[in-house]
């Protein structure tokens, strides 16, 4: 577990595309990003602020030497678990198949 608190749950990907990949699941059940209204922005704008952080408490830019971070969703029918839940990668991959998967 990297971060909880009353809004989202935030643990390591058990499968990692990257050196750092995080997912944030917020504690609201949302199924897909199908199902995100305007209502949602605030939470979302939140998703994006934290994955910012948590990135910059555990990636030091010189230490991975690519300073690009990646934050997106799986859109369904590409999507493995029926709740929201946003990828935050730091770079680099640990192949070319999985830079492929996160253009």
């Amino acid at each position: 577990l990297v971060h909880a608190d009353d809004q989202f749950v935030v643990f390591h990907d058990i499968n990692p595309s990257a050196r750092v990949h995080l997912l944030i699941i917020p504690r609201e059940h949302i199924p897909s990003v199908l199902n995100l209204t305007a209502r949602h922005l605030p939470l979302l704008r939140s998703m994006r602020a934290l994955g910012h952080q948590l990135l910059s408490e555990l990636v030091d830019q010189g230490d991975t030497g690519y300073p690009v971070r990646l934050l997106g969703f799986h859109v369904p029918p590409f999507t493995s678990v029926q709740h929201l839940h946003l990828h935050v990668i730091a770079p680099p991959f640990k192949n070319w198949i999985r830079a492929a998967k996160y253009p």
